[in-house]
């Protein structure tokens, strides 16, 4: 038995009994005992085997049976064998058992062809592996034909066409004499077992030292194609291992064992370089040092084991232990300055670190690039054995590490690390020279203490407070006071921590211990300022603090950034938090690094609750500077209430800002004034109406028109360029003046500024009415100034008819096919413009001079707002949008083309004669005629 040759497999058998198959294994032994026996060469050994597994398992017997036939044959032939197989009566339908599978799942509604045909693969795995059988040569090609009429069942989906071909398999193929062999890969254990034949290792090491004259060493592709190659020959070799030495140099050794770490991955052909480092190892090779001139041994030297550290392996510690082996008696150091040592602890190899721990290596010893510990490292990586390992030597426990932490800071940050808190304690309490710092704070300022505080680990607390105490009996008068200092700070900090976790007992309970509510965190916050801050306005609590507060609250404490609780409770809107402030006497009047008051804070963040002001206004009347300035842009409360005001509540606070003495002409840094912010908006109604007409109520000097910021910019042209009619027209009622008025687009938001793409918002020109709220804006605006008297002349046209163009105002040619479309014609019917009560389909259809008599530019620009326009679909949405701008701003375009084409034909046609021609002209060559008039007398 201990030569018996024996394949990598395991062999199996269906066997049925009662009607139940079920799977039996075939003891490999008997056949390979008859095989012995027989005394026959290897390639006659090989036929033999071959022939009597397919005698076996066409005719199959009991174990009992068979082993009492191998006992009794003592020659080399199989007759005996044979005749001893034939009398058994134990037959298995294979075939016919899968195909009432096949049957079944064919017939059942919730399978596929596919499932069908998944039962029937087995059936074809055994047909294939028996041809030489006689009876299943003739079942073979029935078997073909049958396989050719189901794939077409299956690709036409003919359910029960392939239940009509799987019963008549079942009744046509029931061959009685074939049975299933499954070949299922052994074990690692069972290929251990495997012991193979000298002539088997002899021919094996042949292979290998013919394969090792094919490899280009210098090439690194060839190198690591022999680890794969070479993957067959060494994946079953466990006996008769070769000595690789007197196969391959060291040199080479090395070579492949670092390209083998390159050969590893997840998928199937990349696992073969970990197979290569495993049969290095099986193999006993163990790596011999370098020497250098002098004959000493080389230290710097990059090894497979720096390698694999560097890689992401799917079995990285199973290929490091393995290369340990190797590399096992030399500890070398790549160019990094790592060697074995710190590899091994970083990955928890706890033999290979204590055994470097018995040669002397110094357990305290950081590694390059880290100042971690080998103790840092088990325990940030939960590495226990390696702890334990380490506690047991006596290490240093008070070394910092990375971010100034302890062993005890990240044993404190664990939920499942008090076992080890509680070793370390009574490993270094009293009975070593060196002390364990429980108090020691990392870079951030916090102990262990305050870590398992922080992650509510209470039994880690205990403990840690417990052995703090224990040292009662030993301090002096001034370790008293550290400690109580120390826990005062600990307190403090958790009543903190209390309120972001929401814990209302911990933090009453502490208020009631004594703890300081007015000591800041790192921020300068104090309890207070979290109290104010966040999005719950916990009243109720803050009454809690003033009672239960020893100390006393500095209620007008600043954070870092200059900002009181006053600040932050405006700041989020927490009214009952506002008023129980200010009537304990909070500051309103304080201003933050950044120069905001209480009244800043609340017209940025929440200008439109009106009440809340009027309160606000009413506590702190004596007090509140309603004209107090930020410290940069010099705002005051006013123009932070201008900002983003739109809802009618805005109103309301303007309303109480005016009325509390805000001066309307207040000018930032920058020259702007309140009016100048209302002009600047995109809302077109009566506020700059209501803005003026409260403060000449309030004020007699009312607000002055005619104020220019810093870029010389009045409210008349911020209204102008953001094309507000209804403000341009009160400010040119209320006798806002025009001298000085001219068009500049060269600067931001000044007259006409909406003619520089840059200045018009991006996020309106995605919008389906830009384009027409803004040309009927522009008309409207000009029609204004023309009824006041101001005269535009040509280079002012230019620059309208040029934002028109840029703009995608003007109407293309190439879209004049767009309104012929028969659903853009049942969509536009449905909307309707009014007051002249025209459908748009309607509007679209009629001449330019017949809608200008129907429609004003009012009628446009409310068609805009309407969204009804929305109702067209995306492709009509655009080319619409520039026919109507083409037809409201046709006057306009022809008036100035006019006299343009008369003065380029030198007067030479009749007015009338280039009259026609001109409204036969599109917009945009209009235009182009008013460039060309231009750039003549130029």
């Amino acid at each position: 038995m201990e030569n018996a040759t024996k394949e990598a497999y395991k062999f199996y058998y269906y066997r049925e009994q009662d009607g139940i198959f079920s799977l039996q294994p075939i003891e490999f032994d008997i056949v390979g005992t008859l095989v012995e026996k027989m005394k026959l060469d290897k390639h006659d050994k090989r036929n033999c085997e071959m022939k009597m597994l397919h005698e076996m398992f066409a005719y199959q017997s009991s174990m009992f049976t068979l082993e009492k036939c191998i006992k009794d044959n003592s020659t080399k032939s199989l007759e005996p064998v044979i005749e001893a197989l034939k009398e058994l009566d134990h037959q298995v339908f294979l075939i016919d058992y899968n195909i009432e599978r096949a049957k079944k799942c064919a017939g059942d509604a919730t399978s596929t062809p596919s499932s069908a045909t998944k039962c029937l693969k087995e059936v074809e795995f055994v047909v294939n592996e028996f041809l030489d059988i006689p009876e299943i040569g003739d079942l073979k090609n029935e078997y073909n034909q049958f396989l050719k009429k189901l794939e077409e069942c299956k690709s036409l989906k003919k359910f029960e066409d392939l239940n009509a071909q799987l019963g008549l398999a079942s009744s046509k193929y029931r061959p009685n004499r074939v049975i299933f062999v499954k070949k299922i890969p052994c074990s690692r254990a069972d290929k251990r077992d495997i012991v193979m034949s000298s002539d088997d290792v002899s021919e094996k090491l042949q292979e290998l030292e013919s394969q090792r004259e094919t490899i280009a060493w210098q090439s690194q592709r060839k190198r690591r194609r022999f680890i794969r190659r070479l993957w067959p020959l060494i994946e079953n070799w466990y006996s008769g291992l070769p000595d690789l030495r007197n196969v391959f140099r060291r040199e080479e050794v090395d070579l492949l064992l670092q390209d083998a770490v390159y050969c590893t991955g997840e998928k199937q052909r990349f696992r073969r370089g970990a197979g290569f480092i495993e049969f290095v190892a099986r193999a006993g090779y163990k790596d011999e040092p370098e020497l250098d001139r002098d004959g000493e041994s080389v230290k710097n030297r990059t090894t497979a084991i720096h390698r694999a550290s560097l890689r992401r392996l799917p079995d990285k510690i199973v290929v490091l232990r393995e290369l340990f082996k190797i590399y096992a008696e030399f500890d070398y150091t790549d160019k990094f300055g790592r060697t074995r040592f710190h590899e091994a602890r970083r990955y928890g190899l706890v033999d290979v670190v204590e055994k470097f721990l018995r040669l002397g290596r110094n357990a305290d010893y950081l590694g390059p690039g880290t100042r971690d510990s080998p103790l840092h490292l088990a325990l940030r990586y939960n590495y226990r054995d390696m702890v334990a390992l380490l506690l047991r030597r006596r290490l240093n426990p008070n070394l910092v590490g990375n971010c100034e932490a302890t062993p005890l800071h990240i044993v404190a940050k664990r939920y499942f690390d008090v076992d080890f808190a509680r070793e370390l304690f009574e490993i270094y309490d009293g009975k070593e020279q060196i002390e364990l710092l429980v108090d020691q704070p990392d870079e951030f300022g916090l102990t262990p203490l305050h870590l398992a505080l922080q992650r509510e680990n209470r039994r880690m607390a205990n403990i840690v407070r417990l052995t703090t105490n224990s040292h009662d009996d030993d301090d002096d008068d001034d370790d008293d006071g550290f400690r109580d200092e120390f826990f005062e700070i600990v307190e403090n900090e958790l009543l903190h921590e209390a309120l972001y976790r929401g814990r209302i007992d911990s933090f009453e309970f502490l208020l009631s211990r004594g703890a300081n509510p007015n000591a800041a965190n790192r921020d300068g916050r104090t309890v207070l300022h979290v109290l104010c801050d966040g999005d719950r306005d916990r009243v109720e609590l803050l009454g809690r603090l003033f009672e239960l507060s020893r100390y006393g609250v500095r209620i007008d404490a600043r954070d870092r950034f200059g900002n009181t609780a006053l600040h932050l409770a405006a700041r989020s809107h927490h009214r009952g938090s506002l008023e129980s402030l200010l009537e304990r006497g909070a500051d309103p009047s304080l201003v933050n690094e950044a120069g905001w008051t209480l009244l800043h804070q609340f017209c940025w963040w929440h200008r439109d609750d009106a009440e809340l002001l009027k309160t606000l206004l009413e506590l702190g009347d004596e007090v509140l500077p309603v004209d107090a300035r930020t410290a940069k842009s010099r705002d005051t409360a006013l123009h932070m209430a201008l900002m983003r005001c739109g809802r009618s509540e805005d109103r309301r606070v303007l309303e109480s800002l005016l009325g509390r003495g805000a001066d309307p002409n207040a000018a930032n840094v920058k020259g702007e004034t309140p009016l100048h912010f209302i002009c600047r908006r995109r809302r077109d109604d009566d506020l700059v109406k209501f803005f003026c007409e409260i403060s000449e109520t309030i004020d007699d000097r009312g607000v002055l028109l005619d104020v220019r910021d810093e870029t010389g910019r009045t409210p008349l042209e911020e209204a102008m360029a953001n094309t507000l009619p209804r403000a341009v027209e009160f400010l040119l009622n209320e006798g806002a003046h025009l001298s000085g008025f001219v068009f500049r687009p060269a600067f931001r938001l000044s007259a006409l500024s909406y003619l520089d793409r840059e200045s018009v918002p991006r996020y309106d020109e995605r919008r389906h009415d830009f384009k027409l709220r803004l040309a009927s804006g522009t008309m409207m605006v000009l029609e204004l100034f023309e009824n006041v008297g101001y005269e535009l002349d040509r280079s002012d046209a230019l620059k309208i008819m040029a934002f028109f163009s840029r703009h995608g105002s003007l109407l293309d040619e190439s879209e004049e096919a767009w309104c012929d479309d028969e659903r853009f014609e049942r969509d536009a019917k449905r909307i309707v413009v009014e007051p002249p009560s025209l459908s748009l389909y309607e509007l679209i259809r009629l001449p330019a001079e017949e809608a200008e008599k129907r429609l004003d530019f009012a009628d446009y620009l409310e068609l805009a707002r309407s969204e009804r326009l929305s109702k067209l679909r995306p492709r009509h949405l655009d080319p619409c949008a520039r026919h109507l701008c083409e037809k409201l701003s046709r006057r306009f375009f022809t008036s100035w083309a006019l006299d343009a084409f008369v003065e380029l034909i030198r007067f030479r046609l009749p007015l009338l004669c280039c009259k026609m021609i001109v409204e036969n002209l599109k917009n945009e060559d209009l235009w182009r005629v008013c460039l060309a008039a231009t750039e003549r007398d130029s």
